[in-house]
């Protein structure tokens, strides 16, 4: 056994040293994967498209011909729709982004999952075709 305490104290520094480095690398390529997330919402027409990044800010928006017969608060609601409803799928492509580096069952990978459920909401289910819900 040795006992060397200067040896025990390297090998802790390296170990640190190591794992470190490991966090590092790993924040790099978190980094990298959220600078990549990006959702589109729009609105039932297609007349007006949102872009938004994934820190849930708004990175484009897109209009055809029909959203400029609009009126100014049409047009401002259709926007708002857009990006409420891009916000509310963010958290899914950001989850995907995570589970990259930390994995999908990962600690890290849950918080950010609940972070952006609790800030953004969740995709509203969708509906099924031709199904009235009020005779389910």
């Amino acid at each position: 056994m040795n006992s060397d305490p200067s040896a025990a104290a390297e090998a802790m520094l390296n170990d640190a040293e190591r794992m470190l480095q490991r966090r590092q690398e790993e924040a790099e390529r978190l980094n990298q994967a959220l600078s990549e997330v990006t959702v589109v919402g729009a609105n039932k027409d297609g007349s007006v498209k949102v872009k938004i990044d994934s820190t849930g800010g708004l990175a484009d928006i897109k209009f055809t011909p029909d959203a400029l017969k609009m009126t100014p608060e049409e047009l401002r609601a259709e926007i708002m729709r857009g990006v409420s409803t891009a916000r509310r799928h963010l958290g899914g492509k950001v989850n995907e982004a995570v589970s990259t580096v930390y994995g999908p069952d990962s600690a890290t990978t849950a918080m950010f999952a609940d972070q952006y459920t609790s800030r953004f909401g969740k995709p509203e289910p969708r509906k099924t075709p031709g199904k009235d819900p009020r005779h389910d």
